[in-house]
């Protein structure tokens, strides 16, 4: 299996979109990250794969479930950082950094006052599919609990 690049995708409705690459060695922190951003939504499924292999996925995770690896393609075959690489408090403030942008990207509003006014547009628009607009929702709502701290209404999300 090729573990050059990993891929966190995320499905909604049916269909896997992808939400960020990684390293197979930042794996604990794009989990914990994912779990942050995503954790609120009960709709939401997450997974790990490799591109370049088309086998199962190497983990998936659901609010249910937690995250579960499938059988032996464990990520944790792959070194752990050494106690002298990187500081994982830091490296997981990028990675969370890394999937902010990601939620905000699919949202299309980066500031607070954005996306305090999407999500009262979308409160009072009257959509076909109500799952859709509390997907939405609580994607702006995972953006606003988690806007970095001293954040002006101008700042970007």
């Amino acid at each position: 299996m090729n573990t050059s690049q990993l891929k966190l995708q995320m499905n909604l409705k049916g269909a896997w979109r992808d939400v960020v690459s990684f390293a197979p060695a930042m794996e604990a922190s794009i989990k914990t990250g994912a779990e942050q951003v995503f954790g609120h939504d009960q709709h939401v499924t997450l997974r790990i794969i490799s591109p370049a292999d088309s086998g199962p996925p190497l983990a998936c995770w659901s609010a249910a479930t937690g995250w579960r690896t499938w059988g032996e393609r464990s990520l944790a075959r792959d070194p752990a950082p050494t106690p002298a690489g990187p500081d994982p408090l830091l490296q997981a403030r990028k990675d969370i950094t890394l999937l902010r942008t990601a939620l905000t990207n699919m949202v299309g509003a980066r500031t607070s006052d954005e996306l305090r006014n999407m999500e009262a547009f979308l409160r009072m628009l009257p959509l076909q599919n109500d799952q859709d607009k509390m997907i939405s929702i609580n994607a702006i709502q995972a953006l606003l609990a988690t806007m970095p701290q001293g954040a002006s209404h101008a700042d970007q999300a």
